[in-house]
C-alpha cells in the first residue's frame, strides 16, 4: 500500500489492485503547535496551558464538550518565548473536555477530564 497526494487529494493504492480516493477530508491539513502542554490533567478548577516558541502572536482557546458544543472561547497574545495562560474551570461539571488551540492556520487538540 502507498499513499500519494496532490492538490489536496489522497490517494491510496492498495496492494491487490485498485485505488481509493479522497478529495476532501475534515482534519486533513491540521498542523500541530509544537511543545503545548495542558496540566493538571485530571483538573478541579484551573488548567493551565503551557506554550513555546509563539511569542507576540495571537492564539485562540476554545473548550467544547462531548457534544460537540462550544463552551469557552478566549483570544489572548502570546507574551513569550515560553508562556503559560491560566483555564478557570471551576463552573463546569465533571467529565471530558476537547481544548482547541488556534495559531494561525495551526490548530492543536487537547484533552482534558475534570474531577472534582
Amino acid at each position: 500500500m502507498y499513499i500519494s497526494s496532490s492538490k489536496g487529494a489522497v490517494k491510496i493504492a492498495r496492494p491487490f489492485g485498485g485505488t481509493v480516493s479522497v478529495e476532501s477530508s475534515v482534519g486533513l491539513n491540521e498542523r500541530q503547535v509544537t511543545k503545548l502542554r495542558v496540566f493538571p490533567n485530571p483538573t478541579e478548577n484551573t488548567a493551565t496551558l503551557a506554550f513555546e516558541g509563539i511569542q507576540g502572536t495571537d492564539v485562540t482557546i476554545e473548550m467544547y464538550n462531548l457534544l460537540g458544543e462550544l463552551i469557552i472561547s478566549k483570544n489572548y497574545t502570546s507574551q513569550s518565548n515560553l508562556d503559560y495562560y491560566n483555564l478557570d474551570v471551576s463552573s463546569f461539571n465533571n467529565g471530558m473536555y476537547n481544548l482547541v488551540f488556534k495559531v494561525g492556520e495551526s490548530t492543536t487538540t487537547k484533552k482534558l477530564k475534570i474531577l472534582k
